[in-house]
């Protein structure tokens, strides 16, 4: 009897905090409920399984009688851990992270229960169950919803154009245009339509040239090649002009590169990786509720007002606000954003002489030179600076943070790395690094605490990518 207390109170609790969070505000002032309906009927759901799950844990009748059936144990593992995946999984409100919070205690809660009022049999079907389905649970995503990000079909490859380029790029090359095929990770799409790849025609202006852009987010230099390789030659490149990012170009991650609602993952091989630490299904569930958590925090901090509305209300006119420009938001906290160079700062540690952790990203280069000229064109490697290699405040502030020295890195590591290297081979090289340091020591060629550069830094590199393909001599 203690124990069914116990249990009617905790469930009573967790119930009236789902039930305070998330349906109650729908009706205020501040909030339209019609707006908010997908968001509330996934409440009201939560909210009535809570219930169920209760009632068969509290009252011994119901239980018993639920229990008598075979499958009545196995489909409650199974039913709840569907249920805790699709939470996870949901992401169509910005108080994402409450309702994460308060919810998924429930659930473990009411799985906890029936394994502890169970019969020995009973528990040990559970378990089993439970191991059974989270394994098929791994399975299943691994092989079937997973999909590869390296497009496999002419199809697909352009879809993923399409995302991130405004105009339709056909294959056959217009007779006397030149054909320029850009190659890189993010700093080959970050900033949009502002983005250095996408200026360069009028910059280049008037040599017509068309841009086929094949960068990819989340790419190593090794998908790089594997996506040149299946879909360059097709384009007929004049020149293939491939962006290289200090930051995190050389760190090389073993594993087949998949992803799943927009979460980039790596899929390593092996048996081990079936091992539970290791699951595939994990990494996703982890970004999933990081993302959560960061798109949770980010809502909590905007006003509930709009701000054209703050600016009627302080009797500023519409037209007089257009005249200021809006301040950037940050992108990451600071000290996340500190986080990430301090671990992308580590590529410049003096105390390593040797070079052999670059070796294995040279060869995916070398390899991509090799297919450049069999197409008979020209290959022009452009090298984008880490922002604390430009800015000295930032590269103060990491050390500080993390109790470094100067002494210990050498900012132009990276640089020196691939300067060598293009110059034993006779590759056209662009360092962008000193012409940052010349224009942005200061700060704003970067967005704010983010790692890619800001429109103002994709116009610099633009520009300087401009002077160098204007300037230099043919290499084949």
């Amino acid at each position: 009897m203690f124990t069914n207390c116990w249990w009617f109170v905790g469930s009573s609790i967790c119930v009236a905090i789902i039930f305070a969070l998330h349906v109650v505000p729908f009706f205020t002032a501040d909030h339209r409920f019609a707006e908010q309906f997908p968001y509330a009927f996934g409440t009201l759901f939560i909210f009535f399984w809570t219930c169920l799950q209760t009632s068969i844990g509290l009252l011994p009748p119901i239980y018993h009688r639920f229990s008598r059936f075979p499958w009545s144990v196995p489909s409650i593992s199974f039913a709840s851990i569907v249920f805790l995946v699709a939470l996870l999984a949901s992401r169509s409100h910005p108080k994402t992270f409450i309702f994460l919070t308060t919810t998924v205690p429930v659930g473990f809660i009411s799985v906890l229960w029936i394994l502890i009022a169970s019969a020995p049999k009973n528990q040990m079907l559970l378990i089993i169950s439970t191991l059974a389905t989270l394994f098929s649970a791994e399975l299943t995503f691994r092989h079937f919803l997973v999909t590869e990000r390296i497009p496999s079909t002419q199809e697909q490859f352009s879809d993923s154009i399409a995302r991130h380029w405004q105009e339709a790029v056909p294959i056959e090359k217009t007779p006397g245009n030149f054909r320029i095929v850009g190659l890189s990770d993010s700093f080959g799409v970050a900033g949009g339509s502002q983005n250095y790849h996408y200026l360069l025609p009028d910059l280049l202006r008037p040599t017509n040239v068309e841009i086929v852009n094949m960068s990819l987010g989340d790419f190593q230099p090794d998908q790089e090649v594997e996506l040149f390789r299946r879909f360059g030659p097709t384009y007929r490149p004049d020149l293939v002009l491939y962006g290289f990012y200090v930051g995190n170009d050389f760190i090389h991650v073993e594993g087949r590169q998949v992803s799943y609602n927009g979460f980039n993952l790596r899929i390593q091989d092996g048996f081990d990786t079936y091992i539970f630490p290791n699951w595939t299904l994990l990494q996703w569930l982890a970004k999933q509720l990081k993302a959560s958590y960061h798109d949770a925090k980010s809502k909590w901090r905007q006003p509930p007002t709009s701000q054209a509305s703050e600016e009627v209300s302080m009797g500023i006119k519409p037209e007089d606000s257009l005249k200021t420009s809006p301040q950037p938001e940050p992108v990451f906290e600071k000290t996340v954003f500190l986080t990430i160079m301090n671990g992308l700062l580590q590529i410049c540690c003096a105390q390593e002489k040797s070079t052999d952790a670059f070796e294995p990203t040279l060869k995916w280069i070398d390899e991509l030179t090799a297919l450049t000229q069999t197409l008979d064109a020209d290959f022009v490697m452009v090298i984008h600076p880490a922002q604390f290699q430009v800015e000295t405040k930032l590269y103060q502030q990491i050390l500080k943070q993390f109790g470094k020295s100067r002494d210990e890195f050498d900012l132009d590591k990276p640089q020196k790395v691939l300067q060598d290297y293009c110059q034993s081979r006779q590759i056209s090289c662009l360092d962008l690094l000193p012409t940052f340091r010349k224009n942005g020591s200061e700060g704003g060629l970067y967005a704010l605490q983010e790692t890619h550069y800001n429109n103002a830094g994709n116009q610099l590199a633009a520009t300087t990518i401009v002077e160098h393909l204007t300037s230099r001599q043919p290499t084949n």
